[in-house]
């Protein structure tokens, strides 16, 4: 029986490891990380998941996503504005991070900026929210401890913020 299993997952390796390595290069993993994250994120299914469940691609994409957001973590534990460089570089690839599917995603530079300057706009404390909940992927706890507030209070000030988004961009807004 192992054996098997062994083809079978040898079998999915070969089948997705060139689009899981696209898109960890589209999360601006560098070249010389990108084979790691793609067969962690191989080991972490092998452990955790059924070799012949059928919704391995979507699986595998998210366990990528967690790690390409994971890496950039360990290189950006200090906060970052909204108002600067970076900050302005996380809101571009809020599109992406809120789609479906990343690996068919395209932006739509109307969309962006629309959406930049609604964010913009914001109270700084919704901006703030927004920037380490829905563009760098922390928890509530955890975007709370960064901004020094609860997580029950950054959870409220996030509901507040996509409400406040859903009203400014009427029907281009996705709940994410």
């Amino acid at each position: 029986m192992e054996p098997m299993i062994n083809e079978m997952f040898q079998s999915m390796y070969e089948t997705y490891q060139e689009s899981l390595r696209i898109i960890a290069m589209h999360y601006k993993i560098p070249r010389d990380d990108v084979d790691d994250i793609v067969q962690e994120t191989f080991i972490s299914y092998y452990k955790h998941y059924p070799v012949n469940m059928s919704n391995r691609k979507s699986m595998l994409t998210t366990i990528l996503i967690r790690k390409c957001l994971d890496y950039w973590r360990k290189y950006r534990p200090e906060i970052i504005s909204m108002d600067s460089e970076e900050g302005m570089i996380e809101v571009g690839n809020l599109l992406h991070l809120v789609s479906k599917d990343i690996a068919d995603t395209v932006v739509d530079k109307e969309k962006y900026k629309r959406l930049y300057d609604c964010i913009m706009e914001m109270r700084d404390d919704w901006k703030e929210v927004i920037l380490y909940c829905c563009l760098l992927d922390y928890t509530s706890s955890e975007a709370g401890k960064i901004l020094g507030i609860s997580g029950t209070a950054c959870r409220s000030r996030l509901m507040k913020a996509r409400l406040e988004l859903k009203k400014r961009l009427g029907p281009d807004y996705k709940d994410y």
